[in-house]
């Protein structure tokens, strides 16, 4: 990828900012106008009435361009922005070896949030239609397991992390994801009301208190967040916010679940 960096780092050590270069930004907005022609036509017509070529001929490009960003249309609807994940990526990458990653993963999760918030009304409109469609649901959910092998590597990536830390790793990327997808979804049902990234944040704190407390899992009395006292709590527990001296006491919690046994009725 051709970028112009900035040659400045944070005391953290995190990697240096990047700049997108002119070829860059301009494929960002040939996949946003193709992504907002998309919402647009498939909002007022239906799915099953929109072709690709549709959507490329409202964007003004061909269908083969299309195809250079979008594998469907159910992609350019449902599917993630490539930039957004790799900048989620990089965030992840960047954060102190210090946290545990849990922490580490909320804290870019959060960081990231403020490129959605900057366009609220598009990805309202987004996230409308896929609530909306079973198909385009199902596509969401699919969507986001990729997002999620490429974050479970990065946390892979950290100081201190070893092979058998992976399952571990997989388990928090994917309650990490979850929530935050839910939370998105759960923002869009009340027509996008209030700040997405506080509705991501009080849906991690409920993770993050081990869904145990849902009516004091949210937002304190002085408006902050209580994962810090939740990450601390559950250090000494082996819960969500364990630090990574706990790795082992957290690995006897591989197998947890136990097969359901099913009542049969009376013939």
């Amino acid at each position: 990828m051709s970028t112009q960096r900035i040659l400045t780092a944070s005391s953290q050590g995190a990697p240096p900012l990047e700049v997108p270069s002119l070829r860059e930004r301009k494929k960002s907005a040939t996949r946003a106008a193709l992504r907002r022609a998309a919402v647009e036509l498939v909002g007022s017509r239906g799915l099953p009435c929109v072709t690709v070529e549709d959507i490329a001929a409202a964007a003004d490009v061909s269908a083969r361009t299309f195809f250079n960003y979008f594998a469907s249309k159910e992609d350019a609807i449902s599917g993630l922005d490539p930039d957004a994940l790799s900048e989620l990526v990089s965030l992840l990458a960047g954060r102190p070896g210090t946290e545990s990653p849990p922490v580490a993963l909320r804290a870019a999760l959060l960081q990231s949030l403020s490129g959605f918030e900057a366009h609220p009304s598009e990805l309202l409109a987004r996230l409308e239609l896929i609530r909306s469609d079973p198909h385009l649901l199902a596509h969401f959910a699919s969507a986001w397991a990729e997002a999620e092998r490429q974050l479970v590597a990065a946390l892979a990536g950290r100081a201190g992390c070893r092979a058998a830390d992976e399952p571990y790793l997989s388990l928090v990327v994917a309650t990490t994801m979850t929530a935050s997808r839910v939370a998105m979804l759960s923002w869009c049902e009340r027509g996008g009301d209030g700040s997405l990234h506080e509705e991501v944040e009080r849906h991690l704190d409920v993770l993050a208190a081990g869904l145990s407390e849902r009516g004091q899992a949210g937002r304190g009395e002085g408006g902050g967040s209580r994962v810090h006292e939740v990450d601390r709590a559950s250090e000494g527990a082996g819960g969500v916010g364990e630090s990574p001296s706990r790795a082992d006491a957290r690995a006897s919690c591989a197998d947890a679940t136990a097969p359901q046994r099913s009542k049969r009725k009376g013939a």
